[in-house]
């Protein structure tokens, strides 16, 4: 139950009406603590200062492990960090990438014929199981790899934390309340440490047109122009054209197994706008600069440095 539930609650067990001043204080407060409000600069700094040591040591091995840095490894951070995307298929280990193609075809399509849709987002059907949060499963060493993990280090200037990821099959859902389209209007996503995230996405299927919902951005450059509240929260396309924006719209298309990376802190984005009788599956592996969750990987397999620190949330 929210805090505006709580005092909802509370008002009417104690017989008083819940004046529109208390309510509309009460959304205030939640929107300066969210994720989006302004105090998300309040806790980067504490998590900066709380964690310095962890802090520095994560800054060092991404200096020592990034120095050999592989050129066009090189190029695609640089375009990752100007235009806040870059196709990475060429970078990973073809291998691994072809493992996890079968992994989609003998496991998850078999998964989405008994797949739920999600509360929050009813076009989103999770295929993940408690069994792939292990490092001996292809996921994680896809996601481990030194390509992967180079790329982030080099980017953030710090070795990364991974957060939970997530496989999720997108469909056609006729959807009535505005509230229930959620990640199909444009946002950004921010992170519980306050400090910036970038994401590597798989698609498992052809996303060739706009008819399978691509994940849409708006390049930095164009994102920073987005006429926003001071409480950032999700908008329409109507504002990206009053914007004067819709130009620098940017689908991202490709094949089955397309690997890319993209900062959704940075970038407005939008996606799963799936036509009848299409879907999309992707798998999104996100990366915090700074994290304060549980731990979620269950480490079966000797790891070493810096994947162990990847994985772990405390020094390591």
């Amino acid at each position: 139950m929210t805090p505006v539930q709580l005092a909802k609650d509370l008002h009417r067990r104690m017989g008083y009406p819940l004046g529109k001043a208390h309510y509309r204080m009460q959304m205030l407060v939640n929107d300066i603590n969210g994720y989006g409000g302004p105090m998300r600069h309040v806790r980067k700094i504490a998590y900066k200062v709380k964690n310095l040591g962890d802090v520095m040591i994560r800054r060092k091995a991404a200096q020592e492990y990034t120095k050999d840095l592989k050129p066009s490894i090189a190029a695609r951070v640089k375009e990752l960090r100007k235009n806040g995307f870059a196709y990475f298929t060429e970078e990973v280990d073809p291998q691994l990438l072809a493992e996890l193609k079968s992994f989609y075809d003998e496991t998850l399509t078999k998964r989405s014929e008994v797949a739920t849709a999600s509360p929050s987002h009813p076009f989103f059907f999770s295929l993940m199981d408690d069994a792939d949060y292990k490092t001996d499963h292809i996921l994680l060493r896809f996601v481990l790899q030194e390509s992967i993990i180079k790329a982030v280090s080099a980017h953030f200037g710090s070795v990364p934390f991974l957060n939970p990821m997530g496989i999720q099959e997108s469909r056609h859902v006729k959807i009535e309340k505005k509230a229930l389209r959620a990640s199909q209007q444009w946002h950004l996503d921010y992170t519980t440490g306050g400090d910036e995230a970038v994401s590597a996405w798989v698609y498992f299927t052809d996303v060739p047109t706009v008819a399978q919902g691509p994940l849409t951005i708006l390049p930095v450059e164009a994102s920073r122009k987005v006429k926003n509240t001071f409480f950032p929260g999700r908008i329409e396309d109507e504002q990206i054209e009053q914007s004067e924006l819709a130009k620098d719209v940017q689908p991202i298309f490709g094949p089955k197994m397309t690997v890319f990376l993209v900062s959704t802190h940075r970038c407005y984005h939008m996606g799963s706008r799936v036509h009848e009788g299409e879907k999309r599956v992707v798998g999104i592996f996100p990366f915090y600069k700074a994290a304060d969750i549980d731990e979620f990987v269950k480490v079966t397999t000797p790891l070493e440095n810096p994947q162990k620190m990847v994985v772990s949330h405390i020094p390591a």
